[in-house]
């Protein structure tokens, strides 16, 4: 669904460009930018799709309390501030780097085909195949806009996909962690234990911080709660006032640049 939009973001871009192309002005490339009401749109479905992420981390957080001890449970208007928040946050992020993406590319096709004098089939031909190769746009898109997808490129909007992916990822996180750390929780859960899948996919910081326990309200889930790097599977998990534990080592591998 995401991806459904972008495209219509694109096909909108394109089509304001094929009305001015002929006579376009270099100042005029900077008026290139996402029809206001499809951002609305797009930030709108990017927030209920993560709303699903938050959803999911509650109620695995909520059941895994609820195995141990029935009697805790957080509050649930406090979570719902908590989500609020983190969607508000993450949506407007989340929009705001797969369009500045899309209309960067955009706008350097264009610069470069008025300055080269470009047919405007040639530069609408290399935006669609820039923005394929990139991951920002969907295969029907396309095939739509070109009549056939780029033969060298396997998944269009493999960016796309893995924003997404990481988001909800985040959002499970973010909302397990509130739900631990919760006041009406009364320090239950005293401490998180990172939890990564391990196999040929694990990256170095996953595995540097697979098994690694730190008190809940630790700031080191600041810099170390997942995701920590694009496509990051890893969760934190409740260590709880009826488990041994010791604190572990303070880490020393970084997350990915943009994670921490």
């Amino acid at each position: 669904r995401i991806g459904v939009i972008v495209d219509a973001i694109v096909e909108k871009a394109v089509t304001d460009v094929e009305a001015k192309y002929d006579g376009i002005q270099p100042e005029q490339l900077k008026t290139i930018r996402p029809d206001a009401k499809l951002r609305q749109r797009l930030n709108k479905t990017v927030s209920r799709t993560l709303n699903e992420g938050w959803k999911i981390g509650v109620i695995s957080a909520s059941g895994e309390i609820g195995l141990i001890r029935r009697e805790f449970t957080a509050d649930q208007q406090r979570l719902d501030l908590a989500s609020s928040d983190f969607l508000d946050f993450a949506s407007f992020t989340m929009t705001g780097n797969i369009t500045d993406k899309v209309f960067e590319l955009i706008r350097g096709i264009i610069t470069t085909g008025v300055q080269n004098d470009k047919s405007l089939s040639t530069v609408k031909k290399e935006i669609y195949e820039g923005l394929a190769s990139r991951g920002l746009v969907t295969e029907n898109a396309v095939i739509k806009a070109l009549g056939a997808k780029p033969g060298n490129i396997k998944n269009t909007d493999a960016l796309i996909s893995t924003m997404t992916r990481t988001n909800m990822f985040k959002a499970v996180n973010d909302a397990r962690h509130s739900y631990f750390t919760d006041p009406e929780m009364g320090g239950f859960v005293e401490a998180l234990e990172y939890s990564a899948i391990l196999d040929e996919r694990t990256t170095a910081i996953c595995e540097h911080l697979d098994g690694t326990v730190h008190p809940a309200t630790s700031d080191i889930w600041d810099t170390y709660r997942p995701p920590n790097h694009h496509n990051c599977r890893s969760i934190l998990i409740p260590v709880t006032a009826v488990d041994t534990w010791s604190e572990s080592d303070t880490p020393t591998l970084d997350p990915q640049k943009g994670f921490a």
